[in-house]
């Protein structure tokens, strides 16, 4: 379920986490956080209404005498709760962007033209495509590792 909530989500925390250095106003700082606060309700409630419909459909589709026509609008359900979620990614990335200036736009660009330029950073889970920002200190577990056996 990653995509364009999470780079929504990381675009904000970055922008939040260097506010003085993007210049941000506090109209501005208020507008993010309400933005990200509305993202992060929403994302919440839609990540755990796909939970529930993709375990429903598990259970649809083990139960051999389910309807294929249940099945399918079960499908069709979780499908739906993913694009909606996605839909308010989008639409909360265009409000951030419209809350900046021209100016801070363009820095915007040029950093993400910098992270894109990077080497892959995501070979052990770390990187920004799985939304953690380990350099920041946020996010990550001990548990993205693996536990090696030991061996007797």
């Amino acid at each position: 379920m990653m995509g364009h909530h999470t780079s929504t989500g990381h675009l904000l925390r970055g922008l939040l986490g260097s506010q003085k250095e993007f210049g941000l106003t506090e109209e501005q700082v208020s507008k993010l956080k309400a933005i990200q606060l509305d993202l992060d309700r929403t994302r919440i409630k839609s990540e755990a209404d796909i939970m529930v419909a993709e375990r429903e459909l598990e259970a649809l589709v083990e139960d051999d005498k389910a309807d294929l026509a249940a099945i399918e609008g079960k499908l069709k359900q979780s499908e739906m709760l993913e694009v909606g979620l996605r839909m308010t990614a989008i639409k909360a990335r265009r409000d951030v962007m419209a809350a900046l200036t021209p100016e801070q736009r363009q820095r915007i660009k040029a950093v993400h033209e910098r992270m894109r330029m990077m080497p892959d950073r995501d070979e052990k889970g770390t990187g920004m495509g799985h939304g953690m920002m380990r350099e920041r200190g946020q996010g990550g577990s001990s548990q993205t590792e693996p536990k090696k056996e030991s061996k007797p």
